[in-house]
């Protein structure tokens, strides 16, 4: 098996240009999807901070006007987790979580469409329920193909977090 399939498939249709091309658009992705999560992650605890579920002082802002502690938490978070494993499996880990993501996303489409037909749309998905299906076919075949090994480490967060976040929720107030 290869560590880079779509690279290879794309060297053979299109020479060293190809694994170029795949290679360059993984590595801004990755890129981009990294950019994202600086800005989201820390705006996440300074949300969970002013619901009460976290400490309020994660929510202070510092003398920049940012959260500086929610930096500082989702810096030291993000070392701890790239220096526990391999690149190959934390990116599976990673694909794997988002999965957890967007699979109630595409699964909400048809669902409020059927329960809640009085709600304004602003934007309309084409061809109706195929594409939120589709993506929650193929999301569930590659889940299916995946490693049961990272499955549960990208599932294991969520497992965890989920009952701490009740918890704190139940007894922050």
């Amino acid at each position: 098996l290869s560590s880079a399939p779509l690279a290879d498939a794309a060297g053979r249709v299109m020479g060293k240009f190809g694994v170029a091309l795949i290679s360059a658009g993984t590595l801004i992705s990755i890129g981009g999807i990294n950019i994202a999560a600086s800005f989201i992650t820390p705006r996440s605890g300074v949300a969970l901070a002013e619901d009460g579920i976290l400490p309020k002082k994660i929510a202070e802002n510092g003398r920049f006007g940012t959260p500086t502690y929610a930096i500082l938490i989702t810096v030291v978070l993000a070392i701890l987790i790239a220096i526990s494993g391999s690149f190959s499996k934390l990116a599976a880990i990673s694909v794997i979580s988002r999965f957890v993501q967007y699979l109630p996303t595409c699964l909400a489409i048809p669902v409020l469409r059927k329960k809640r037909p009085d709600l304004v749309r602003t934007f309309k998905v084409p061809f109706g329920p195929v594409i939120p299906i589709f993506a929650i076919i193929v999301s569930c075949w590659l889940l299916y193909n995946s490693d049961m090994e990272k499955i549960l480490i990208g599932l294991g967060g969520l497992v965890l977090g989920v009952p701490i976040y009740f918890f704190m929720k139940k007894y922050s107030k």
